[in-house]
């Protein structure tokens, strides 16, 4: 019997509802955002994107009515589409079923959930780079990217220029929906291609700009967006607490100081009670000397100090806050301070002796009290200096009124008060309207009286 030999069997691939669409750009920095690709996939199917979102998009999402396909047409044109919310979770299943390509999360902010807050994340209106739709145009492969959808991004980190908003066509030149097809590099209000806006016009960007836009550049393009497996359990908090601990010696104060954050912000980071936006993670890597991307796995954190000539590592030296000395300068400038004719408050006596308030307070506790209390007699004295004088001048005022045949009320004080705040009369009313009664008192003045004078001054006006 003669044996055929039967070749490697072909395995055929699964079937796709849709045309399983690459998506341009994985890998890199221009990767292409989740919008883009849906409008590149209903292109190669002949039909408008609202045509897929209501044959195959909406059975899936659940919505069977008017109102639904409207709502869902409108979402692939939303800020948030590309986002790390629920709905650009929604689309890239149904997408990824539909199609067979299995990296449409990469298309999104979706890698960055957990890693960084939302604020920020959406831009609310829509950008793009003039010079890279003229390059993609010429490679016959048009699209947006998902660095323009980002909002805290200014810049393109390719070409150093401003993300551009607008088109440049006016009112007059918006055409019916209908009649305008669908695409990445296309404006929705007249149809044209959005490359036309290449001028010189176009703002160049700063360089903090391009610098941001080329760090999440970077993390677009970095192993979080990968396909395979990348470090998990470690976030930005791990990355915060190792810089503290490594470079400013576990204490958080020199963290606020040195990033210019609030205290509040880098408890709520350290802890993970909150994440910082994208610019305030920028700012936390760019302040300790760490890559956007690796502070935001948890990497980078404890600095890298050199090496000694044996190969050994340097250790660092840190010398505790409270074991430091205070240099004072002199003894006869801690007993000017004291004995000054206006004693100063704890803070300004630190500062007079070059060191703080609280390693004051913490290093030389009995002196920082006498200072203190000496400080506080003095407002005291102040105060009641203070006191005295504005109420001497009621006293005339009141004096003033009576010799005038008027009445002293409260009222007439506000009107007659030159260089005394009306605040003082509601802080010292008792005393101000005692003052009025007495002198009442001693011209004999009755509730008759009193009566007579009003309807005199009303006869009089």
């Amino acid at each position: 019997m003669e044996v055929v030999k039967v070749g490697p069997i072909q395995t055929v691939p699964d079937r796709s509802v849709l045309v399983p669409l690459e998506p341009i750009g994985l890998g890199t920095m221009h990767v292409e955002s989740l919008s883009s690709y849906f409008q590149r996939l209903a292109d190669h199917h002949d039909v408008s994107p609202k045509v897929i979102a209501r044959e195959f998009v909406l059975p899936r999402l659940g919505f069977n009515n008017r109102v639904g396909e409207v709502q869902t047409d409108r979402y692939w044109r939303s800020s948030f589409f590309s986002g790390m919310g629920e709905v650009p979770e929604q689309w890239c299943r149904i997408l990824s079923d539909l199609t067979g390509v299995t990296s449409l999360r990469r298309l999104s902010l979706l890698p960055l959930h957990g890693l960084i807050g939302m604020h920020g994340s959406a831009s609310e209106v829509r950008r793009w780079c003039p010079h890279c739709i003229v390059e993609s145009e010429a490679r016959d492969q048009p699209y947006g990217q998902l660095l323009w959808e980002i909002g805290c991004v200014k810049a393109c980190p390719k070409h150093e220029v401003l993300l551009v908003s607008g088109h440049g066509c006016g009112p007059g030149e918006a055409i019916p929906p209908l009649r305008i097809k669908p695409l990445p590099h296309l404006c929705w209000s007249c149809g044209l291609r959005l490359s036309l806006a290449v001028d010189d016009c176009i703002a160049a960007a700063t360089d903090s700009e391009v610098r941001f836009a080329r760090a999440v550049g970077e993390v677009l393009a970095g192993p979080l967006f990968q396909d395979g497996p990348h470090e998990v359990g470690r976030t930005i908090a791990d990355f915060l607490t190792d810089a503290i601990q490594s470079v400013d010696g576990g204490y958080g104060n020199r963290a606020v100081r040195r990033t210019g954050a609030s205290k509040a912000d880098i408890s709520g980071w350290k802890n993970g009670r909150h994440l910082p936006s994208l610019p305030q993670a920028f700012m936390l890597a760019n302040t300790y000397g760490a890559q956007l991307s690796d502070a935001l796995v948890g990497r980078g954190g404890i600095r890298a100090y050199g090496a000694l000539e044996g190969g050994a590592p340097r250790r660092v030296s840190y010398t505790p806050y409270r074991d430091r000395s205070l240099s004072w300068d002199t003894e006869a400038k801690r007993h000017e301070i004291l004995s000054s004719a206006v004693p100063p408050s704890a803070a300004q006596a630190a500062g007079m002796l070059g060191t703080s308030a609280r390693e004051l307070r913490r290093l030389h506790p009995d002196y920082c009290h006498q200072v203190a209390e000496r400080h506080a007699q003095w407002v005291k004295r102040e105060t009641d200096r203070q006191r005295k004088e504005r109420l001497l001048v009621v006293e005339e005022l009141v004096s003033q009124m009576v010799c005038e045949g008027a009445i002293p009320t409260i009222a007439r004080l506000e009107d007659r008060l030159v260089g005394i705040p009306r605040s003082f009369l509601f802080k010292e009313r008792a005393a101000c309207k005692k003052i009025c009664e007495t002198a009442k008192a001693s011209l004999g003045m009755t509730r008759t009286t009193e009566r007579d004078l009003v309807d005199a001054d009303m006869n009089t006006t």
